[in-house]
């Protein structure tokens, strides 16, 4: 139910033992993935290191400020889109009014973002699938130990590169923070 990625950071605040993040992406809404994450690393924001990125591309594409493209409720105005780059402000134009949540494939910036893919709800429930199988292995003890991602375009299939293990990032909180957050971990135990 995480749809982005300052979402998965909020989740990550709960420092839970282990967080399985699974989700759909890829142009055509086809690729599934899953994340493995600890409370000590690799944790989600080793994972999803920077929740402006997405923002800060298309700002660069559009020449529209990161923080209007942060967003998604805001609706295009005349003075958002005369502060465009000129080449790109014709194609704003028809969309003032329009939220720009869906700018990226309104642009179409991403070839055949906007397509329809009748395996949408096929492949969403695949993820879920994966995030299950995990959670079972996982409670079982037949999983493997440490982080890992998982990733693959169901339209391709699993092949056996699409897990690999993952490491925690040093400049990550998970890293820097341990200490803190083993307090935090030990106190809410004892609160239990």
């Amino acid at each position: 139910g995480l749809d982005s990625i300052e979402a998965r950071h909020d989740a990550n605040r709960t420092r839970a033992d282990v967080i399985l993040d699974a989700s759909t992406g890829g142009a055509h809404g086809t690729t599934v993935g899953l994340r493995k994450a600890f409370h000590d690393g690799p944790c989600l924001r080793c994972y999803y290191t920077d929740p402006a990125r997405p923002a800060i591309d298309l700002a660069t594409a559009t020449g529209l400020p990161a923080r209007v493209l942060a967003d998604g409720d805001h609706e295009l105005t005349e003075e958002d889109i005369a502060g465009a780059h000129p080449d790109v402000q014709p194609r704003l134009a028809p969309l003032r009014g329009q939220r720009v949540c869906a700018l990226i494939r309104l642009l179409d910036l991403v070839p055949g973002a906007g397509d329809y893919d009748a395996a949408a709800a096929f492949v969403a429930q695949q993820a879920a699938a994966l995030a299950v199988g995990a959670l079972i292995r996982t409670t079982n003890g037949q999983d493997i130990t440490g982080g890992y991602e998982a990733e693959y375009n169901v339209l391709h299939g699993w092949n056996a590169d699409a897990q690999v293990p993952r490491s925690a990032s040093r400049s990550c909180d998970c890293q820097t923070q341990s200490a803190l957050i083993q307090q935090v971990r030990a106190h809410r135990l004892r609160q239990v």
